[in-house]
């Protein structure tokens, strides 16, 4: 997929002089993904009440919805990647009706998996260059940080650790871990000063859990 620097404001004969600039739809965007994968609500149960996921889904809705003049034209379906994903959920709804439990299978779909198929397209409508997929990324580290560092620290049980919540069983955390390890090193390796001793501490984390 090609990521142009296409950013609000950047249309035709206008300066394109905000390129490291986080416009506040992706900055609810990013909110919603470290809620959605960090998960500070199963950290802090306090938080739960408070229904984060939803409060941020909404906001980076209505954030895109006021954005939606600077932002349009940019919801592509022609790429490769969206062809394949769409395809993959159609699959998975004709895949339904064959299933040995339909109905398990349909309320998964509509329950569970059908948030998935909207941050796609909240992606693809919001990330628009580099520098949006590298603070994507960054969110995507700190999920995975600060969620490990939280699970060693308040671990549940003796052998394998984890946090409270049903999306956070051992299994979940090793595989968020082990896919954002590969981003931290890689981050780590250009960066310096702070941010290199701040990505260290996160290598150390990621593996240590």
């Amino acid at each position: 997929m090609t990521i142009k620097n296409n950013l609000p404001g950047n249309r035709a004969g206008a300066p394109k002089k905000d390129g490291g600039r986080i416009y506040p739809a992706l900055l609810f965007f990013l909110i919603w993904t470290y809620i959605g994968i960090g998960r500070p609500q199963d950290i802090f149960l306090f938080l739960r009440p408070m229904r984060l996921a939803i409060v941020s889904i909404l906001l980076t809705g209505a954030a895109s919805f006021i954005s939606s003049a600077n932002l349009r034209n940019r919801l592509s379906l022609s790429s490769r990647e969206s062809k394949v994903f769409l395809a993959f959920v159609l699959w998975t709804i004709i895949t339904i009706a064959f299933g040995r439990n339909r109905r398990l299978g349909y309320n998964f779909f509509v329950n569970y998996y059908i948030i998935t198929v909207i941050y796609f397209f909240f992606a693809l409508y919001l990330i628009r260059n580099i520098h949006d997929v590298k603070s994507v990324i960054w969110t995507l580290i700190i999920s995975s940080s600060g969620l490990s560092l939280a699970s060693l620290i308040f671990a549940e049980g003796e052998q394998r650790i984890a946090i409270a919540g049903g999306a956070n069983d051992p299994n979940d955390l090793a595989l968020l871990a082990v896919t954002c390890l590969p981003m931290i090193v890689y981050f780590m390796l250009r960066q310096k000063g702070l941010k290199k001793m701040i990505l260290i501490c996160s290598v150390i984390i990621s593996v240590a859990a």
